[in-house]
């Protein structure tokens, strides 16, 4: 939710230039139907959006000068861009510095400021970047600006993974997106996306996994559902491998994949591979893009595994 002042100047003078059908309009024509009052008349509105609801934080408004404007979010609050129109600007109002992909992190580092009809709030980013943002692109949420994420897609991924709770950062502040992702940590990120549960009488049958690994839950669940697992063990120190990971999406997503429709050929899959099918699911999905190599034999990095996960968790 955003407050919104407006000075009647101001206020008055956009109302009769919104155009018709526009958001802005039907705003301003929501308060002119509501309110009880000439609106040259009054100094200041203040109304809200909540879910596409306009509404008006009050039914009396005082004759006198103009407050400061005030909203939801402060300074050093976290958020992050729930729209898929997310443009950093240089000032507000001013020149676009770049687009910022939905669920991309933001610390937002002053109070709002009104400028011409809109608030903005200047905000940090990822990769050093900083600038000023819309009021409505913006939402709270518990998010972390790793220090060592600096492509767009991975910090969406990421970010769109922390709001549902399916991973976490290191306690330095980095999220090490190099590093190899091992299988027991792969299997906790998939059960906490799929909001998977065990079944209280299940027997873990892998004999590589005792009950003091951190993981042994995770674990079970994954080879109850036969999404992880091959001749009675799990192997869960082991980095994931890149065919490993398709084998395990494809299972894991079986029923929001599309079944692949023609082959998508690597010059380093072999049609006679046991992973073949799984990775030919994962390109006909767009979960992998179609390159002239897979490099089904590379370890999965946690940076890739991230937008790997979000790409199938979005099909949903």
């Amino acid at each position: 939710m955003v407050f919104c002042p407006y000075s009647i100047q101001g206020f008055y003078r956009r109302y009769k230039s919104a155009k018709k059908g526009s958001f802005q309009h039907s705003v301003y024509k929501y308060i002119e139907d509501i309110v009880d009052r000439d609106l040259k008349e009054l100094l200041y509105v203040e109304a809200s959006q909540d879910n596409g609801v306009v509404k008006l934080t009050k039914k009396v408004y005082p004759l006198e000068e103009a407050t400061e404007a005030t909203s939801l979010y402060t300074n050093n609050q976290k958020g992050y861009v729930y729209t898929d129109k997310g443009v950093l600007y240089n000032q507000p109002g001013g020149k676009g510095l770049t687009s910022l992909l939905k669920y991309t992190p933001v610390l937002i580092r002053e109070n709002a400021l009104l400028k011409d009809g809109h608030l903005f709030y200047k905000v940090n980013t990822f990769n050093g970047q900083n600038g000023y943002i819309r009021a409505e692109h913006i939402k709270g949420g518990d998010v972390t600006i790793f220090s060592d994420i600096v492509q767009n897609e991975v910090v969406s991924a990421v970010g769109y993974l922390q709001l549902r709770r399916v991973i976490e950062g290191y306690g330095d502040g980095t999220f090490r997106p190099y590093q190899p992702l091992s299988r027991e940590h792969a299997a906790k990120m998939l059960v906490q996306e799929l909001q998977l549960t065990k079944d209280p009488t299940y027997k873990l049958k892998a004999t590589d996994v005792n009950k003091d690994n951190l993981y042994y839950t995770q674990l079970a669940i994954l080879e109850q559902y036969d999404i992880m697992g091959w001749g009675g063990k799990l192997r869960p120190k082991e980095p994931l491998t890149r065919e490993q990971m398709a084998a395990v999406l494809a299972r894991a997503y079986s029923k929001v994949y599309k079944k692949a429709e023609q082959e998508r050929v690597f010059k380093d899959v072999k049609r006679t591979s046991w992973s073949y099918n799984d990775i030919n699911i994962l390109a006909e999905n767009k979960i992998t893009i179609l390159n002239e190599y897979y490099r089904p034999y590379e370890n999965v990095t946690r940076g890739q595994f991230a937008l790997f996960l979000q790409r199938s968790a979005a099909l949903k």
